[in-house]
């Protein structure tokens, strides 16, 4: 549907790059109500997404509900719309425009100061700017990682760019990101009894990989000589969401 709507802009013949035209569609569009033919023949609805932004010319969405099939009977398709346990940025305009919503918000969980997101709003027409009615995002509790020891080794599980004093995301360029990333990381190695020169194996995301020269520059500074082998994998949305350029995991002898 967002591909249709763009194509339709690029038809009518006006000359506007790409992201202008996604910045119109992300501020025009909440909703995006997906009904398709299942096997049987019916018709039904298998998604309810949510359009919350755009980010690095991407228009961000995501699922408040989808369709889950739980049988077939009769040779008749059987489910239900199931919440994905999301809750969407606009539910405080409801409560701001008078509206009452049924006990329980269909399922909708309720809002939680300490759920990772953006810190800001990505659709100003949700508070026109006023960040007053937005919980305090930058305070996170993702990118904290989790060190485990077992094997003779120790696996830390994915290291963001967090203050350890405030708890909040470093802005600042990839190199700035990279060093609190192995700051974190290496007070967390040396808490569970091991430390960066023991590392063997790392894993690091990339918010974008046209990033990662900058990347290994700071990269080889904290590793001189021979560095652990390691992948880059995608950087999951909730990370990407919460500002983080770059994540980092490792594997190092106990």
């Amino acid at each position: 549907m967002l591909s249709r709507l763009e194509m339709m802009v690029l038809m009518t013949g006006y000359d506007l790059p790409l992201r202008a035209i996604r910045e119109q569609i992300a501020s025009a569009v909440d909703l995006i109500v997906h009904t398709a033919r299942l096997k049987d023949g019916t018709r039904r609805i298998v998604n309810v997404t949510e359009i919350y932004g755009i980010e690095d010319d991407d228009i961000l969405t995501q699922d408040v509900f989808a369709f889950e099939q739980t049988g077939i009977r009769d040779g008749r398709i059987e489910g239900e719309l199931k919440r994905t346990g999301i809750r969407p940025t606009f539910m405080g305009q409801f409560k701001r425009s008078g509206i009452e919503l049924p006990p329980g918000e269909f399922g909708i969980p309720h809002e939680d100061a300490a759920r990772p997101g953006t810190g800001r709003p990505l659709k100003g027409r949700w508070g026109a700017g006023d960040t007053s009615q937005t919980p305090d995002a930058s305070v996170l509790t993702v990118g904290n990682g989790r060190a485990v020891t077992a094997g003779g080794m120790v696996y830390v599980s994915a290291m963001g760019p967090v203050d350890p004093d405030t708890g909040r995301v470093v802005h600042g360029t990839i190199k700035e990101q990279t060093r609190q990333c192995l700051q974190n990381l290496k007070a967390k190695l040396e808490a569970a009894g091991s430390s960066l020169d023991k590392v063997v194996w790392a894993n690091w995301s990339l918010r974008d990989p046209a990033e990662f020269d900058t990347f290994n520059e700071e990269w080889v500074r904290w590793f001189p000589g021979d560095a652990p082998v390691g992948q880059g994998t995608l950087m999951p949305p909730l990370q990407r969401r919460a500002g983080f350029r770059i994540s980092v995991g490792v594997i190092a002898e106990a």
